[in-house]
């Protein structure tokens, strides 16, 4: 039990980050609990997410949640369940509202902007924030990637093979390409290795590896960066650069190179 107490000080804190909001969030509650008088936005605001809050720090449930439901990794994720941002806005809201003067409405309702601007930070100066590239938030080459693999006239299903570069995203983007692995391999906690992966990450590609495991695992398709130096030819086992897109080679079986758009076989192939 004392490690699950931990746990609930810990992910408290890491919700908290270095931010004011769940000091505010918490102000908030009690201004609400005492002003509301709704019973529909007492249970909104106060009853319910009180309850949800109750049972994230009562270690005997955390305890339940963290051992049956999920890990300690993701039990964070419970409080997504409080309506931080929509509390504190009703909050300032009610406060405005219920100010008997016209000036004491607008003081209120700059401090309560004021307050929410000097207790967060800018998101978009973090690290992890880019200017998107497109509508869907993908980087242009995983879109570029994938509708390349799609340019065919195959009413098909195929199965790709990414690098570790592109895996998040070609999920993302389309339904119509499935991967032999999945995000598991780049969590090093899940230890989801896949030998193809492992062969497609590798400084040095070999083809003929890569070509036997691509087919142990039904996959008809190999992406890998252009880069890289290739041990061997991929040709020579029946697989075929059929384009390379923003520093990617695409590679098909035979069969679903010849149908992909504006791809011709080498010379040496059709005189075979």
């Amino acid at each position: 039990m004392k490690e699950t107490i931990q746990v609930i000080i810990d992910t408290l804190r890491g919700y908290r980050g270095e931010s004011l909001y769940l000091t505010w969030y918490l102000l908030a509650v009690f201004y609400l609990f005492f002003s509301e008088k709704e019973k529909q936005k007492r249970l909104l605001f106060l009853y319910v997410p009180l309850t949800v809050l109750l049972l994230f720090v009562f270690p005997p449930t955390a305890y339940v949640v963290i051992h049956t439901v999920m890990d300690n990794e993701i039990f964070y994720r419970q409080l997504w369940l409080l309506p931080c941002a929509a509390t504190v806005c009703y909050a300032v809201c009610h406060a405005v509202l219920n100010a008997k003067y016209g000036v004491w409405k607008v003081l209120v309702c700059a401090a309560g902007i004021l307050v929410m601007m000097a207790g967060g930070s800018n998101v978009f100066r973090n690290g992890n924030y880019t200017p998107a590239q497109n509508p869907q938030h993908l980087p242009q080459a995983a879109i570029n990637v994938c509708d390349e693999i799609l340019n065919d006239d195959v009413e098909y299903m195929v199965v790709a093979a990414f690098p570790l570069s592109l895996i998040e995203y070609t999920r993302q983007y389309t339904a119509e390409i499935v991967s032999p692995y999945g995000r598991p391999v780049i969590i090093d906690k899940w230890h989801a290795h896949h030998a193809l992966y492992d062969a497609i990450e590798s400084p040095v590609l070999n083809a003929e590896e890569l070509a036997a495991l691509a087919r142990a695992d039904r996959t008809e398709c190999i992406v890998v960066h252009s880069m890289k130096q290739m041990d061997g030819n991929m040709e020579d086992y029946s697989f075929y650069r059929v384009a390379t897109v923003d520093g990617y080679d695409i590679y098909m079986e035979e069969w679903l190179a010849e149908r992909h758009n504006g791809f011709t076989f080498p010379d040496d192939k059709g005189q075979e």
